[in-house]
């Protein structure tokens, strides 16, 4: 028998099953639903969540030395990491990340979040400079931020976030996430409206969004206190 990782009971009328990016059972329910009606449910469910965790178990083990921070992606790229001495920054060689010798195993996370943000910073405000011309949309101001929950935001005072983490990610990745946050300047919801404007600049955002999801695993990493990053503001 399945049981859920984590039950939350709430104020809401249905049932919902989600399976998280480490592959955990997490289980909304009615907060006066009964235990036996839940795992009733689940169980009615087994094939489902059986392979949605196998899917994520897959994916996990497919890039278990990139979370475990002996590779890194880099806009899609994956790159084996190669000690250097006479070196004081992280450099791209060929199909190698060179960092520093004298970094020690436990500070190596630290280093490749540093990297990861002034490389986010760059490739982000540039392509996103360029979509809001595309689009002629104006924005407030845009953040890089680090993020467990979310790749890209936009609130209603047209402040832009996006996750330093999308540097990780194919480039039409990247544009995908940039175009469907300016998108929200005109469309706030996940309306048809919506993903008319997110089309008629991305046609094929349907694959990306696929793609994007199967890539959430990333949003796992660099989450211990020492991996915190500042944000960084620019304002358009």
């Amino acid at each position: 028998m399945i049981k859920p990782d984590v039950l939350i009971k709430s104020k809401r009328k249905s049932l919902s099953l989600t399976i998280n990016n480490d592959g955990h059972l997490i289980v909304h329910a009615p907060k006066k639903m009964q235990l036996e009606e839940i795992f009733s449910f689940i169980e009615k469910k087994q094939d489902w969540i059986k392979e949605k965790k196998q899917k994520v178990f897959n994916i996990l083990q497919i890039n278990k030395k990139v979370m475990n921070y002996e590779q890194v992606l880099f806009l899609g790229k994956l790159y084996n990491m190669v000690r250097v001495k006479g070196i004081k920054e992280v450099l791209l060689e060929g199909n190698f990340l060179c960092i520093p010798e004298h970094i020690k195993p436990e500070k190596v996370p630290h280093l490749l979040k540093n990297w990861l943000v002034g490389m986010a910073e760059e490739v982000i405000l540039d392509r996103l400079d360029y979509f809001a011309e595309l689009m002629d949309l104006d924005f407030e101001s845009v953040k890089i931020v680090n993020s467990r929950a979310k790749w890209g935001s936009c609130d209603r005072n047209l402040n832009l976030t996006f996750n330093f983490k999308m540097v990780m990610l194919p480039p039409i990745i990247i544009d995908y996430i940039i175009i469907h946050e300016l998108s929200h300047i005109l469309e706030l919801n996940h309306s048809p409206q919506f993903w008319e404007v997110v089309a008629s600049i991305m046609p094929t955002y349907k694959k990306q969004r696929e793609t994007l999801k199967n890539s959430n695993f990333l949003l796992n990493m660099f989450l211990g206190k020492s991996s915190k990053t500042k944000n960084i503001v620019s304002n358009h």
